[in-house]
């Protein structure tokens, strides 16, 4: 969708534990980013700890005031996404004018946070429920083989992603 939008220029805010999910999400945007083929597009990655809030906005801030900025950012989870919102209207940009911001996980704030954050929703609760359906199964049936179940994502479309303004900064 970013890439439709114009956005050649993408920026990763993550995490550095190395948690599964963490893995996962990076692994798809960079998939997403090699299936197109484009040796036009260009991906930076900012990294701090989980729970170090002050890294956290110094690797957001390292993006944002980057002589080359990304337009588009998408952030692991939303609150590092909120976290960018929220610093890029510090720096004086406007979102989605100036920079696209994209969450993962569609927690409530996401919803209020001006001007709406887009993001995924991973339909965490349902997953819980079918993790905890796939368990009662194992331990009623005494089945040895492990269950699986794909539940994807979907795009919640709010108003923090927009056309890329090529050349602006």
């Amino acid at each position: 969708m970013l890439y439709d939008l114009g956005h050649r220029h993408f920026g990763l805010v993550t995490i550095a534990e190395p948690m599964t999910f963490r893995h996962l999400r990076q692994d798809g945007l960079a998939a997403a980013i090699a299936r197109r083929g484009d040796p036009s597009v260009r991906l930076d990655v900012a990294t701090a700890p989980r729970f170090d809030r002050g890294a956290r906005i110094q690797a957001i801030n390292r993006l944002l005031h980057a002589d080359e900025r990304p337009t588009a950012i998408v952030a692991l989870f939303d609150e590092l996404a909120l976290s960018v919102m929220e610093e890029a209207a510090r720096a004086g940009l406007v979102i989605p004018r100036d920079l696209s911001v994209i969450g993962f996980d569609n927690i409530a704030a996401s919803a209020y946070a001006p001007p709406g954050l887009t993001t995924f929703d991973a339909s965490i609760r349902q997953c819980a429920r079918e993790i905890g359906e796939m368990l009662l199964t194992v331990i009623g049936d005494g089945t040895a083989a492990p269950l699986t179940r794909l539940i994807r994502p979907t795009l919640v479309s709010r108003a923090s992603h927009g056309p890329s303004l090529t050349g602006k900064k």
